[in-house]
């Protein structure tokens, strides 16, 4: 057996925050002024007032989903498993179509759906005749393309859950992607999975959802995830209850979520990250909870994994990805460090 990495605790202290731009850079220009109102637009997008600093972002999502009724029918989830990736296109022409079109006859007396079967056609449907299995294996309305006057940025995460890429039209929907990746009641997500039309005159019109979950139990989900300020204008707060009566007609739970502190996004990127073999899992997985028991650093356990023959470096990759997989669990709100107690998670 080879002798332990003589590694001692390191004491981590967050950086220094940076201090926010006031003035108007000169160098800008006649930009300038946009360049400061718009700096200082996206530093209060991503701060997390000291109100919502504590706030279990999970709350929501698992209140919503452990109230979910049995399924009506069951949903074959290995059906879409295999050709996920293929429908998010990496590549697409900045100038090419953003939106899928919507037929004329889309726009009935009663709401109705729109699909997309494949990249080439869509499906028109009243919305009473929702089909969950059809949902989930249809591709996006939107695509993911991105342009310069645009001020979200669309990305392309990989999930666990799907075991493939699922599209975000904006850096603010990549978290709430990582948020429902990280969720163990979450067994599928979709983005962009189809589009609502209202009869003619309807407020509304249409509205593209940004998400839809399966919970583990097969039941969905439909998600909009908007910003603090988007969700209070009088735009938005005109449409959400449309919506969701709406989808509460055919027996579809709608959320629409905001938000999560920084500090827990932080630990999610860091988490996500960690690449373990299955090997590796299997044959030290148990031995990390067992040793993690009550509590205890991260540092310490990483060195009594390093004695029983797991390197400390590689038991520290392990420490991040049985925290993802809910086999560890630590204070979230605490930017995780090899300080950072974590212990075995309750079963």
């Amino acid at each position: 057996m080879h002798a332990p990495l003589p590694v001692q605790a390191a004491r981590f202290s967050e950086p220094p925050k940076v201090k926010p731009v006031t003035e108007v850079p000169g160098w800008a220009g006649p930009l300038g002024h946009w360049l400061l109102s718009n700096t200082q637009r996206l530093a209060e997008r991503g701060y997390t007032p000291t109100r919502h600093a504590a706030v279990d972002p999970l709350a929501e999502l698992t209140k919503i989903l452990e109230a979910l009724p049995a399924p009506v029918q069951p949903v074959d989830h290995r059906s879409h498993g295999a050709d996920t990736s293929l429908r998010v296109r990496l590549g697409r022409p900045s100038w090419g179509q953003r939106r899928r079109t919507i037929p004329a006859d889309a726009v009935r007396n009663v709401p109705t759906i729109v699909t997309a079967p494949n990249s080439r056609r869509v499906v028109v449907e009243n919305l009473s005749d929702f089909d969950l299995q059809r949902v989930i294996s249809s591709y996006p309305m939107r695509d993911f393309a991105r342009r310069l006057t645009q001020q979200n940025k669309p990305v392309v995460a990989y999930l666990h859950t799907m075991n493939g890429l699922v599209g975000a039209e904006s850096l603010h929907e990549r978290v709430f992607l990582l948020l429902a990746d990280f969720h163990p009641l979450v067994a599928f997500v979709a983005g962009q999975p189809f589009t609502i039309v209202w009869p003619k005159g309807s407020k509304p019109g249409t509205h593209t959802p940004d998400f839809i979950l399966v919970s583990a139990s097969g039941q969905p989900v439909v998600v909009d995830v908007k910003t603090r300020e988007d969700r209070a204008s009088t735009y938005w707060q005109e449409r959400e209850p449309v919506i969701r009566d709406t989808l509460a007609q055919v027996g579809v739970d709608y959320l629409v979520w905001t938000e999560m502190p920084r500090r827990f996004r932080k630990n999610l990127e860091n988490f996500t990250a960690a690449q373990v073999t299955a090997a590796s899992v299997d044959r030290w997985a148990p031995a990390a909870a067992t040793l993690a028991g009550a509590g205890g650093s991260a540092h310490q356990l990483a060195t009594q994994l390093d004695l029983a023959g797991y390197p400390y470096l590689n038991a520290m990759m392990l420490i991040r990805w049985l925290l993802w997989t809910h086999v560890l669990e630590t204070d979230m709100h605490q930017l995780f460090t090899p300080d950072s107690i974590v212990k075995a998670a309750q079963q």
